[in-house]
């Protein structure tokens, strides 16, 4: 009895270190994403407020699954070390991965939308050009309506 118990608890000491993992893992992209995309210090302090909620959402779905909702030390010393190895291990790996997937993220959607682009402002162009040829050609028709006397019906 008591050797299931010891081991159900290396099994929970196991599965929160996964998750300090996971955890590093969300917050390197969180992270990078605030590197490609400039964004104010309010949204920035809501994203931090995000990222904590749903880690503490995660970490208490987490136990409930695992461990009947039980705080345990080890709990905490599990998501802790498996923190500790994502930084020591996995950190420059996954940034530079996650760095290059970016950029190359990047690239792909501007080499797509760039034709669109193209068009969009060549119709811009075009739509602007017939803009000035109809009211230049409304300035002339009242002009000419102007310098033109049409004969009036006389009265019987």
């Amino acid at each position: 009895m008591a050797d299931t118990f010891v081991i159900q608890q290396f099994i929970i000491f196991f599965v929160a270190v996964m998750l300090g993992l996971i955890i590093g893992i969300a917050f390197e992209v969180v992270d990078v994403f605030r590197m490609f995309k400039r964004i104010s210090r309010f949204v920035q302090l809501l994203i931090d407020l995000l990222f904590c909620v749903g880690a503490t959402a995660l970490v208490f779905f987490t136990l409930l699954l695992y461990n009947w909702g039980e705080v345990r030390v080890h709990i905490f010393l599990g998501i802790g070390t498996g923190a500790l190895l994502y930084y020591l291990l996995l950190h420059r790996i996954l940034r530079c991965l996650l760095v290059w997937t970016f950029k190359k993220s990047i690239a792909a959607i501007r080499f797509v939308t760039r034709p669109f682009i193209i068009v969009g402002h060549f119709l811009l162009k075009c739509a602007k050009k017939i803009s000035s040829i109809i009211s230049r050609m409304e300035a002339a028709g009242r002009q000419l309506q102007k310098n033109i006397s049409f004969p009036r019906k006389k009265k019987e």
